[in-house]
């Protein structure tokens, strides 16, 4: 795992405060499963992926700080805890496609929102399978 201490402050979660961050993260799911608009269908798909690893990274007892960087180290440490190199490859390509949006002029079309929509959904399931099987959290 790697947690490196730039990124990460070692730090005790209750297991209600980590029911906590996932319901967010199924909140900004169901959020965007709810939009048709591509360019928020996706945002909201890539903030559930980020608090889905969050959520994760808690069950380990660490808060991830925010800084620059924290994002893409949030993915690789969702990756390994699932262990799906997928979730690095696609988290990064969604990682990568937000911040065009953001600072450039990318454009998020329709089949790549429902497309990215599909894969955090396949996370959030094994996250959920997951945190099932951690200290009976869910």
């Amino acid at each position: 795992m790697s947690l490196d201490s730039e990124f990460v402050k070692k730090q005790m979660f209750s297991a209600s405060t980590i029911k906590s961050f996932f319901t967010k993260a199924k909140h900004n799911l169901e959020l965007a499963r709810k939009n048709s608009e591509s360019e928020i269908k996706f945002h909201f798909a890539y903030l559930a992926l980020i608090k889905i690893g969050i959520t994760l990274i808690a069950t380990l007892d660490y808060r991830v700080r925010s800084k620059e960087g924290h994002h893409m180290i949030i993915i690789e440490n969702l990756a390994e805890i699932l262990n799906n190199d997928n979730i690095q490859k696609l988290g990064n390509r969604m990682r990568q496609k937000r911040n065009g949006d953001i600072y450039g002029d990318t454009q998020i079309t329709k089949v790549e929102a429902d497309e990215y929509l599909k894969f955090v959904d396949i996370v959030f399931k094994e996250a959920e399978e997951y945190l099932t099987k951690q200290n009976n959290l869910f």
